[in-house]
């Protein structure tokens, strides 16, 4: 973490202002975590102060209301009252070293020595308008300037004095500050733009953070590895041996509860999905989605990845509806966690429009397509490749709903991002001019009242989006005839008698595999003398089995390629 700094300087360099924003509000989150830490140290009973400050409870809802409230990182305070905090912050540590010394001063020594170090200049910082500057630790302008100093001490990062985020921002730095400091809030709407955001009824409870070790098998991380490469090259039933094995040592090692079994059940889900086992896939990676909750917390990154593969194994098996429950918990996780404008909560918006869209909803979708394409303006600029790719998608959108003029326009916009960006003989532009062309066919049979606007579908209704993207590429440049139409509505409907042949395949495939790379008998020995083998004689036999082993799965691989050809 020492070099958040850098990194956040690496990706304004890069232009990437997301990791740049997320690296600066992590920076500025823990120095307040440093801060916060040491008021909490100092509260104890003062007959002197009231008894207000005797408890935690109204020092974590102060803290929090300057940390998070309107003059939130400067925002409102002029550049004078800046300078002064941080005039009223060197004098308090210069307070503070002279105090250490006056402790460290012996009673033996002589009383001009001690009274010379008794004597501390007072703190008198005047303001512009000639007020005395305010010596509270939590008035605004000094937490703040606190937390810059602080900044630029550890991370060697010097932010500017004004910084302004948002309320979702605010709430996400809330997030991470309350995790790692140990407070536990009321759940309820906060009003970021009020002076007084949290009461002390809000601060339920704190909690000790401890930090472990966390302990991993290294034999089930070794069959993990190997089952994913299995996956890889397309071995199912080699990933599944390998990686059901892993899982029997995690839970004869640690139980089910742990991070290594909910990566195991996670590429079994994978697995079971490429083997068109759907409801197998959703089983599995709902125990993984159960374990990454129990474990890591229900606002954990890996539980937040493990939402939007669920949705994606239950819009495969026909529930849209549950998907999309799946799939809005991971946009508002993102949310929560990055902010608004990030990649991931673009790729939510994304998911979500094509389960709209499968769903036959194509307007609520178009929404979140144009939602996504403002994300990536905003986070990769106007000029990025995948705000070319939004285009395209809202186009797609478009023609779906019979509105070609407006494909039209969006695809253009398209083409002219990806002659911008790669060139004008990259496949991207021929692919774009293909659309263009379809798109301009039907606009003109609109036009001309062949068909009543809106009432053009270029396909079946039930076929899907990305098979409907599909199979236009294929048909295209020439436009889909009623004979086409039929045979298209022909190959959905026969969808799951495909699918359940190919498991029938793949099971039989399996099944030869297994025999193929089954351990060969051994040979009986020779007897040499009425003794034991020779060490010439067991090499000479090991060599014959493995060469026996290679040409059993050369043969095993060559006979895949051919059912898949």
């Amino acid at each position: 973490m020492r070099y958040l700094g850098r990194m956040a300087a690496l990706a304004v360099q890069c232009n990437m202002p997301h990791i740049a924003q997320l690296c600066t509000q992590e920076m500025i989150v823990r120095a307040a975590k440093h801060l916060i830490n040491g008021f909490l140290r100092d509260v104890k009973p003062d007959l002197q102060e009231s008894k207000s400050s005797w408890f935690l409870a109204p020092c974590v809802c102060r803290f929090l209301n300057t940390f998070l409230g309107p003059k939130c990182c400067g925002t409102g305070l002029s550049k004078e009252e800046l300078e002064a905090a941080n005039k009223v912050l060197e004098a308090q540590e210069k307070e503070d070293d002279s105090k250490d010394q006056r402790r460290q001063i012996p009673r033996g020594k002589s009383r001009s020595k001690r009274r010379r170090a008794r004597k501390v200049d007072s703190i008198n910082v005047r303001l512009p308008d000639g007020k005395k500057a305010p010596t509270d630790p939590l008035a605004p302008a000094n937490l703040w300037m606190a937390i810059h100093n602080l900044v630029q001490t550890k991370y060697n990062c010097k932010l500017g004095l004004h910084m302004e985020f948002s309320p979702r921002r605010k709430l996400c730095m809330l997030r991470s500050l309350c995790k790692k400091v140990g407070v536990q809030l009321a759940c309820r709407n906060y009003d970021f733009t009020k002076d007084t955001i949290f009461e002390i009824e809000d601060v339920l409870n704190l909690y000790p953070v401890v930090k472990t070790i966390e302990l991993t098998s290294k034999d089930a991380a070794d069959y993990i590895e190997q089952g994913r490469i299995f996956l890889g090259r397309g071995r199912l039933h080699a990933a599944y041996a390998k990686l059901i094995e892993a899982q029997g040592i995690l839970h004869q090692t640690y139980g089910p509860m742990h991070e290594q079994s909910a990566q195991c059940y996670t590429l079994l889900a994978l697995v079971c999905y490429r083997a068109q086992d759907i409801p197998q896939a959703v089983e599995m990676q709902q125990k993984a989605l159960l374990v990454y909750e129990r474990i890591l917390g229900i606002d954990h990154p890996d539980t937040v990845h493990a939402h939007s593969t669920m949705a994606l194994f239950l819009h495969s098996s026909g529930q849209p509806k549950h998907a999309l429950t799946h799939i809005r918990r991971a946009l508002y996780l993102y949310e929560l966690m990055c902010g608004p404008n990030h990649p991931n909560v673009a790729a939510s918006h994304i998911n979500i429009a094509m389960i709209y869209q499968d769903s036959g909803q194509v307007q609520r979708g178009l929404n979140h397509l144009k939602r996504a394409k403002e994300c990536f303006q905003a986070v990769l600029g106007k000029n990025h490749m995948q705000v070319a790719l939004c285009d395209h998608t809202i186009a797609v959108a478009h023609s779906l709903m019979g509105n070609f003029r407006e494909a039209i326009n969006f695809e253009k916009s398209a083409k002219a991002l990806y002659a911008k960006e790669v060139g004008d003989k990259h496949p991207r532009i021929q692919e774009s001019l293909m659309w263009l062309n379809w798109f301009t066919k039907n606009a003109v049979e609109v036009e001309k009242g062949l068909t009543e606007k809106g009432g053009l579908q270029p396909v079946h209704p039930n076929l899907s989006p990305f098979v409907w993207v599909s199979l236009q590429r294929f048909a295209s440049p020439r436009q889909i005839s009623p004979t086409d139409l039929v045979h298209l509505i022909k190959l959905t409907r026969s969808n799951q008698q495909k699918k359940s042949e190919q498991k029938a395949s793949l099971n039989e495939a399996e099944k030869k595999d297994a025999v193929d790379l089954a351990p060969q008998p051994q040979p009986k020995p020779m007897a040499n003398g009425g003794g034991e083998l020779t060490k010439a004689q067991k090499r000479k036999i090991k060599r014959k089995l493995q060469r026996q082993r290679q040409k059993a799965e050369r043969e095993a691989a060559a006979a895949a390629k051919a059912r898949s050809s």
